[in-house]
C-alpha cells in the first residue's frame, strides 16, 4: 500500500481526518520555506545564519515539528527576502478547523485554498454571499 492510499484509508476515521486537517497549516508553512530556501540556493545553515537562529530551528520548521513563534517566522521570511502574510478565513460555523492562505507572487487571487472542501476562497465566499447560493455540504 502506498502512502497516499494509507492516508486516504486513515482519513475514513473522523478523528484522524480532523487531526490531519489541523496539521495542514504547519505543512503549508514548511513547504513554502523549503521552496524559497532551495530557490535561493541556501542550505539550512545559511538560512539559520541569515535569520539569527540555529540550523536545528530551520530543520524543525521544515519538518513541521512544534509550533513556531510569529517572531521566528518573521525573521525567516526576511532572511528569504519574503514577506510573512497571515490571513484568517471564515469557515462554516461547524468547522472548528484552521485555514492558512499562502500568497503566491503573480497570482490574481492571493489565496491558495486548503484541500479540505470546508475552506473557501474569499472570492467564492463573496460570490456565495451575493447570490445566496449554497455550496456542497450545506443544507
Amino acid at each position: 500500500m502506498k502512502a497516499r492510499e494509507l492516508i486516504a484509508k486513515l482519513k475514513e476515521n473522523p478523528e484522524f481526518a480532523q487531526a490531519y486537517a489541523d496539521l495542514d497549516p504547519q505543512y503549508q508553512i514548511a513547504r513554502e520555506i523549503i521552496r524559497l530556501r532551495i530557490e535561493r540556493g541556501l542550505t539550512q545553515q545559511d538560512l539559520a545564519a541569515r535569520a539569527g537562529t540555529k540550523q536545528a530551528n530551520i530543520s524543525r520548521l521544515e519538518n513541521a515539528v512544534g509550533t513556531p513563534s510569529v517572531a521566528l517566522l518573521l525573521r525567516v521570511a526576511r532572511a528569504l527576502d519574503a514577506r510573512l502574510c497571515v490571513e484568517l478565513v471564515e469557515c462554516e460555523r461547524d468547522a472548528a478547523q484552521t485555514a492558512v492562505a499562502v500568497r503566491k507572487p503573480g497570482h490574481a487571487s492571493p489565496e491558495v485554498p486548503v484541500e479540505n472542501p470546508r475552506y473557501r476562497s474569499q472570492t467564492e465566499l463573496r460570490h456565495l454571499r451575493e447570490t445566496g447560493e449554497k455550496h456542497a455540504g450545506e443544507r
